[in-house]
């Protein structure tokens, strides 16, 4: 990875209110983890649904302590 891109990475992560914790997983492995297809997965963040994921280059990554949340967030509306 170019050091622009390791920068940029950084400013996206400095944006974010709280920076994300534990490894960052790919579209795939995502979707893998929330039982939905990358297509899914893709659809639900173009209309503002879903974990909250990055760019870094071309990829998309998650943080896995977004994708927990994500899944508390949709536990606390069944309540």
């Amino acid at each position: 990875m170019t050091r622009t891109a390791v920068t940029n990475t950084r400013r996206r992560l400095e944006g974010l209110a709280v920076a994300p914790a534990g490894p960052l997983r790919t579209a795939t492995e995502t979707a893998e983890q929330l039982r939905i297809t990358v297509s899914a997965l893709y659809s639900m963040r173009h209309r503002g649904q879903g974990p909250r994921g990055i760019r870094q280059g071309r990829r998309l990554l998650f943080a896995q302590s977004e994708i927990d949340a994500y899944i508390a967030r949709l536990y606390a509306e069944q309540q």
